[in-house]
């Protein structure tokens, strides 16, 4: 069914609004043309309204090194950082912030393109107030799933979760790097694939979560306080888990996420037959870790074929197979789980849809890698908040907002390029 602008705007309250990003081409006149960034305005029971933002090469610069920032966030310049927060600021967030007039205590954000990739919490308006101090913000794939809006509640009160995951299920596997050396030893004949493997995913595979353990038993201890029948996922811990237990009414994985460049690796079949396996699909190049990993990496780099839903990789494919459509909540509280391949037009190809196409409702994900030892009291105090009032947006808004406010405080009223680190990555999205 087609849903024009007046259908989403009837349904939002007086105090909310939601923005489209679209990622459009220009006439510049004489034939040529330029990508540029615009926005739909919509406010309750009012016309929608578009507004340009600016070339699309200009915002997209500023996002760069925004998220170049970040990614060296220990050595960077608090003068350089503060400029591009501001910068994407004056493109992103004030020619909005005029539109609307009065701050709407709710934003439902639906970006285009590179800008899913915007931590839009941390960008600041022209008084250079952050925006999570004036609203609450919630990343939604299509505007038109508001028209659908309606309240929901899990049938059930078990919350799954997954964290402290042992990543080899042998202990001869513990140490990754120690394995795949060792294969460099024999005829490199024998494992093709080493170099990709190790180009790939490094030479360490992946490192035990020291943090995602306390987390996970920080929030048995909560979830079981608050009524929840708690289905533990610690130590050797496959993908199954997940795909066995049919929409617990909250789904939380602390574990490793990640979206990987396209990469093929030469197998050989069980008859012995060659084979191209190609990973060139962004929902099969988007995961979570599970136990198994480190023994399907040395398979892979010996050139032995691994199948699917047994090789400790649950990747955004899988997850769209799955059930999840009485789910209430879902967390992946991993590295880059709102990362995917990215198409104007076609929202983030990755975890975030796989959640969608599993119909999971509302999820909280992440834009880029995290901290394992702050995950720890983050969640700790999402989840405090959630249980007493259901609202998974407001309760991560007020997080985020309560420990910026604490950095401010602590910073002289600036926030470090460290301290953005931490607080910007969550989102909470609407599928």
């Amino acid at each position: 069914k087609w849903v024009n602008p007046a259908d989403i705007s009837g349904r939002l309250n007086a105090d909310q609004a939601a923005i489209r990003f679209v990622q459009f081409q220009k006439y510049l006149g004489k034939g040529t043309f330029e990508n540029y960034f615009g926005v739909i305005v919509l406010k309750a029971a009012e016309e929608a309204q578009w507004m340009e933002l600016g070339p699309a090469d200009l915002i997209e610069s500023n996002i760069n090194s925004l998220l170049t920032f970040l990614e060296s966030a220990s050595t960077v310049p608090s003068t350089a950082f503060d400029a591009v927060l501001i910068r994407l600021g004056e493109l992103l967030v004030a020619p909005i912030l005029e539109q609307l007039e009065n701050d709407p205590k709710r934003i439902y954000l639906s970006p285009d393109g590179i800008l899913n990739q915007v931590p839009f919490a941390i960008l600041s308006d022209p008084h250079g107030e952050f925006l999570i101090e004036k609203t609450s913000l919630v990343y939604i794939n299509d505007l038109s799933r508001l028209t659908r809006r309606s309240s929901f509640a899990a049938k059930g009160k078990d919350m799954l979760i997954v964290g402290g995951v042992e990543y080899a299920k042998s202990r001869r596997l513990s140490n990754f790097a120690r394995a795949l050396a060792g294969s460099g030893r024999a005829d490199e004949g024998s494992f093709p694939n080493r170099e990709i493997i190790k180009d790939v995913f490094g030479l360490s595979g992946f490192s035990f979560l020291e943090g995602s353990k306390r987390e996970a038993q920080k929030l048995t201890q909560i979830a079981s306080q608050n009524g929840y029948t708690v289905i533990p996922g610690m130590g050797v811990v496959d993908e199954s888990i997940v795909s066995q237990r049919k929409s617990p009414a909250v789904l939380h994985l602390a574990t490793h996420g990640d979206f990987i460049e396209p990469f093929s690796l030469n197998v050989k079949t069980v008859s012995g037959a060659a084979r191209e396996v190609d990973f060139s699909d962004p929902l099969r190049r988007s995961f979570l870790v599970f136990s198994g990993a480190h023994e399907t990496m040395l398979s892979w780099a010996k050139g032995e074929l691994v199948e699917e839903g047994s090789d400790g990789f649950l990747t955004a494919f899988e997850l769209s197979r799955l059930d999840l459509s009485e789910t209430e909540l879902v967390v992946l509280s991993a590295c880059n789980t709102n990362m995917g391949g990215v198409t104007p037009g076609e929202g983030v190809l990755g975890l975030r849809l796989g959640l969608q196409l599993a119909e999971a409702k509302q999820a909280l994900l992440t834009l880029w890698p995290l901290s394992d030892q702050f995950a720890v009291p983050f969640m700790e105090t999402f989840y405090q908040s959630y249980f007493k009032n259901s609202d998974y947006i407001e309760s991560l808004n007020s997080v985020q907002r309560n420990f910026l406010k604490q950095e401010l405080q602590d910073q002289g009223g600036r926030l470090s390029p460290q301290d953005a680190y931490l607080i910007g990555p969550y989102i909470p999205v609407m599928n």
